[in-house]
């Protein structure tokens, strides 16, 4: 019996010290203090061969009498005495951090303006690309510009301007999409469960978009990840939510600003949001921001009673960098003779790639020599992958991952296919056409916008027939393909002309 209850013993410690880990209640190396202590208690109980130093404390049959009873009890309330101090020593730990990371807010010397923006995460898709262009345009002279990251990793985050303070206590530049970077954020979503409390509130969060038809399993997690991430009880000059959901969530209930706006990137209802889920977040701020002008009016038709606190931002294209890094080495190195279609994306449902993979075998079913690649990573992939192997499309339809420079592929592609579900407005096809490249694109909610039919790009209907016949009659025209791709790089992308409707909010 006194095997179990040390087993026992060992394993609540161990089990506690991974609680108030992921609630921010103990620091880390307590938690391995604690974690190794309970192994050890775990490791005496279970095995004979560890016991027999406990086996002194044994004084009758049933073996929890005498000694071994104040054993057992002096174990017990070790580990409860030992837990209250740690976490009583941790929370100071922590507060003295946040203080000291308050302070350094607070007492700046300078007067600039402070500007905060707070993003989801800073993976490499496009809003966050866009969201690093629009710091690399900000004024360090004027403005002290700070950032926090809701999940606190991303790659772009070893690329933000040395001038850009971070916030967060812990980064990890690990990708989003990357086997690893999702367990991180499982555990940074399970230590938001915990931290700040109001775990009822947190869960009641969860439960409101249970009932949406178009129900997303993140979208659901947003509120959550808000109220359990780090807080800084500073005011800022202008607090800027660069995304709907969390980032715009947390601006909202949890940062002190004089003036917040929010930016929106995506078709607001297909996206999964729902009022429910928002619970009139978009009260709280002075601007909504849209990055283009379909962008809005499906917003505005969610919510018409904030149509006079929108506007249009479209997000900055730094063409001349695109250009310049386009040229810097090889995209493809597998020999391939016929035609390249590109395809660059997030491996998700949006992006409709279960349809482009039809539309591939149709072009293989009828003889056109062509290789679609796709830059990306994502959840779908393992399902992509056995549509491919299905199909019998793994010599014809490749998924590369992501790349840290995918210019060069663009250049080198004889043609780029976006045939995503819905859009918000579309990076990828903006770099497509910066690089010359024809577009071929589903005529959707954020395609529409971007690409005049016929002229610098060709819209499609979003069913794999429609997706082949375009591009075996564009890849069939190699002049009326080149002249759609130049005149496709001539148009001019916002490089920085719309700051001034972010800054007109400090005046």
């Amino acid at each position: 019996m006194i095997r179990i209850l040390t087993a026992g013993i060992g394993f609540g410690a161990v089990l506690a010290s991974v609680w108030l880990r992921a609630g921010r209640r103990l620091t880390v190396n307590l938690t391995a203090v604690w974690g190794i202590l309970g192994m050890l208690f775990m490791l005496a109980g279970i095995f004979p061969g560890m016991e027999c130093r406990l086996a002194a404390y044994r004084t009758d049959s049933a073996g929890i009498a005498g000694t071994g009873v104040i054993f057992l009890g002096g174990a017990a309330l070790f580990f409860l005495c030992g837990f209250w101090f740690s976490v009583f020593f941790s929370k100071r730990a922590v507060k003295s951090r946040e203080r000291a990371m308050e302070l350094s807010l607070v007492m700046q010397e300078s007067e600039k303006k402070k500007i905060l923006f707070v993003v989801n995460t800073m993976g490499r898709a496009g809003a966050e690309r866009a969201l690093l262009e629009l710091l690399k345009k900000m004024d360090s002279r004027e403005y002290d510009i700070f950032l926090y990251v809701l999940m606190g990793q991303g790659e772009l985050i070893r690329e933000l301007p040395a001038y850009v303070k971070l916030l967060n206590s812990e980064t990890s530049c690990l990708s989003v999409l990357s086997k690893e970077g999702r367990r991180r954020m499982t555990k940074t979503v399970f230590r938001a469960f915990f931290h700040n409390g109001k775990l009822l509130r947190k869960l009641r969060s969860v439960m409101r978009g249970i009932g949406s038809k178009k129900l997303q399993i993140s979208k659901l997690l947003w509120r959550l990840i808000s109220d359990g991430a780090e807080r800084f009880n500073v005011e800022f000059d202008l607090a800027a939510a660069w995304l709907e959901g969390g980032s715009a969530y947390y601006v909202a209930d949890h940062v002190k600003a004089a003036k917040k706006c929010v930016f929106i990137h995506i078709d607001y209802e297909s996206a999964g949001y729902t009022r429910k889920m928002d619970q009139k977040c978009y009260e709280e701020f002075d601007r909504i921001f849209t990055v283009s002008d379909e962008v809005k009016e499906h917003f505005q038709a969610f919510y018409p009673e904030y149509e006079s606190k929108i506007k249009v931002f479209n997000n900055i294209i730094n063409q001349e960098m695109i250009r310049r890094r386009a040229e810097e080495g090889k995209a493809y190195h597998d020999g391939y003779q016929g035609m390249r279609i590109l395809t660059v994306g997030r491996l998700e449902y949006q992006k409709g790639y279960d349809i482009a993979i039809e539309a591939m075998k149709l072009l293989k079913d009828r003889g056109v020599k062509a290789r679609w690649y796709v830059l990306g990573e994502g959840a779908f992939r393992k399902m992509l992958e056995k549509r491919i192997a299905a199909y019998g499309l793994e010599e014809d339809f490749l998924l590369i991952g992501a790349v840290e420079n995918p210019y060069p592929y663009f250049l080198e592609a004889d043609l780029y296919v976006h045939v995503a579900r819905y859009e918000g407005k579309s990076i990828a096809i903006q770099e497509a056409q910066t690089l010359c490249c024809a577009v071929i694109a589903s005529d959707c909610n954020g395609n529409r916008e971007q690409i005049a039919d016929g002229i610098d790009g060709i819209l499609c209907g979003l069913k794999p027939d429609k997706i082949a016949e375009s591009i075996i009659e564009i890849l069939r025209d190699e002049q009326r393909r080149k002249a759609i791709g130049q005149r496709a790089g001539m148009k001019k992308m916002p490089e920085g002309r719309q700051l001034g409707l972010l800054l007109e909010l400090l005046v």
